[in-house]
């Protein structure tokens, strides 16, 4: 009995120690794949430092690259020593010096550059060879004391936007304005471009729309206007209307409409590119009594009325004329006093008649004296593809012009800026026939640049009207027809030759890093 118990105590214990031999064996096992584990997470936490450590110096270059240039990059003729910007606890980055660095007016393109061929151009989501955009560079490298070293190559780009099928731009709305609100009888064959969050255009056609606000949510809908158009929020640098000049630090990054006559940045305004050309101009006022101040013409100091180009006062205008001045008690086109316009005019009417046809018109200022502004384009086929050959004419309406007329068809580049001004109606209506169909729309090249007027657009009696030019506004751009269907109608211009010098641009940059 005594053996038997001895014997069985005697495997108990050898089971006993292979369970613990079993276990201590497991055991080493897990602690040597533990060991192993934390080895491999150690590794990948140090490469993980390295990488985020990378991603740090990457960031931080890029955003002091990204500071100085928008806070030096967009002035006009500027000049900066090098500049050595540093970063929290030592290191930085080396900015290259500027020497009269000009965004907004470079004559640097694709096929004459600076140096170095231009990179993409990402103001629009297509690939483009640049052809015709404008820029300037300047270079930032990290500094010595970087783990990496970086180099950038700052493209500051300008080109008026709407060339490039930017075709609706709505700006900022002035402080103490309504909310801006755009007319749903107008198609965009191309993109709109919002900068202001709280503007209705939900009834505007459109290819594409581009919400360039932090907050807004605000878009178009497509072409077809049977759906809402998804905004391309997509992130973007910031693009300059306009930038400083001299000395002075800082760009608009608002979003504002300053473009007639911005005396903090005068390179950039119609004013300016007005008196520059050599196209000369001419001022309508009544300060004179040679109204308008024009040189050939007779002008009546009593009744105001008169021709240029030598035509006597007591005759009548004719196409040989550049601008007509006339009293009319029975006005040819009677301003409209109904509602939504709501305007009373003291008769006699001054009306003012520019011929754009006309060879030797001159850009046009209108600062006073006038009433109702008669824009007078051609009525036949030959006279419509004459005046595509002419030079581009700018017409600013400095004073505040109730009443703007369009008569026949226009395939002069036009550059309409109207404002500045205090919000006040403004009537514009088109009338005449097509000449290239019958019944067809009639066609206006017009580039139309409106700070703080409320428009109402008028079409013609039974038809439409196609406009091959742009619309930028701060104001709401209402129609005195309350239809849906689509009666004015936006297309890029695709020839526009000089008017490229003319036309206000956009700027904005394009880093380029090389390792």
């Amino acid at each position: 009995m005594n053996n038997l118990l001895q014997r069985s105590r005697f495997r108990a214990r050898g089971a006993a120690m292979l369970m613990v031999m079993a276990f201590a064996i497991i055991g080493g096992i897990a602690v040597t794949a533990w060991t192993y584990l934390l080895a491999t997470r150690a590794i990948q936490a140090s490469h993980m430092s390295d990488s985020v450590a990378r991603h740090i110096a990457w960031g931080n270059n890029v955003a002091i690259n990204q500071q100085y240039s928008l806070n030096y990059a967009f002035r006009d003729n500027v000049t900066q020593p090098e500049l050595i910007a540093t970063l929290s606890g030592g290191g930085g980055q080396v900015v290259a010096s500027y020497t009269n660095l000009k965004a907004f007016s470079s004559t640097n393109n694709y096929s004459n550059p600076a140096s170095v061929a231009a990179p993409f151009n990402n103001i629009r989501k297509q690939i483009s060879a640049d052809s015709s955009v404008y820029y300037t560079r300047t270079t930032a490298t990290a500094d010595a004391s970087q783990t990496e070293h970086l180099l950038y190559y700052n493209f500051q780009k300008s080109y008026p936007r709407p060339l490039l099928g930017d075709l609706l731009m709505v700006y900022a709305k002035p402080s103490g304005a309504a909310n801006t609100y755009i007319t749903n009888n107008l198609k965009v064959n191309g993109r709109v471009v919002l900068y202001d969050s709280t503007a209705d255009v939900t009834g505007v056609a459109a290819n594409e729309c581009l919400n360039l606000t932090k907050t807004g949510t605000n878009t178009t809908v497509d072409s077809t206007a049977s759906a809402t158009l998804l905004p391309q929020n997509f992130p973007s640098l910031p693009i300059f209307s306009a930038g400083s000049t001299g000395s002075n630090t800082g760009a608009d990054l608002t979003g504002t409409l300053n473009m007639l006559d911005n005396s903090n940045f005068s390179v950039n305004s119609l004013s300016t590119d007005m008196t520059a050309s050599s196209l000369g101009y001419y001022l309508l006022s009544t300060s004179s009594t040679t109204r308008p101040l024009v040189s050939g013409g007779t002008i009546n100091s009593t009744t105001g009325e008169g021709y240029t180009n030598g035509v006597s006062a007591s005759g009548s205008g004719s196409n040989a004329d550049d601008i007509w001045v006339r009293s009319q008690s029975t006005p040819t086109y009677t301003p409209p006093v109904t509602s939504p316009y709501n305007y009373s005019w003291t008769s006699p009417l001054k009306s003012t008649t520019l011929l754009l046809q006309s060879s030797t018109l001159k850009h046009i200022q209108v600062v006073s004296g006038v009433d109702q502004l008669i824009l007078q384009g051609q009525t036949n086929v030959a006279d419509y593809n004459s005046a595509g050959t002419l030079q581009p004419l700018i017409i600013w309406v400095q004073q505040e012009v109730r009443d703007i007329r369009f008569v026949g068809e226009n395939n002069r580049p036009i550059i309409l800026g109207i404002g500045t001004g205090t919000g006040l109606t403004c009537y514009m209506s088109w009338s005449g026939s097509s000449t290239g169909s019958s019944g067809g729309p009639l066609r206006w090249r017009l580039h139309l640049i409106n700070q703080y007027r409320n428009l109402y657009l008028d079409p013609p009696s039974g038809n439409n009207v196609t406009l091959t030019g742009s619309i930028r506004t701060n104001w709401s751009i209402n129609s005195t027809n309350g239809s849906a269907t689509t009666r004015f109608t936006l297309n890029t211009d695709s020839s526009p030759g000089t008017l490229v010098t003319l036309l206000p641009r956009d700027a904005w940059f394009e880093p380029l890093v090389v390792q």
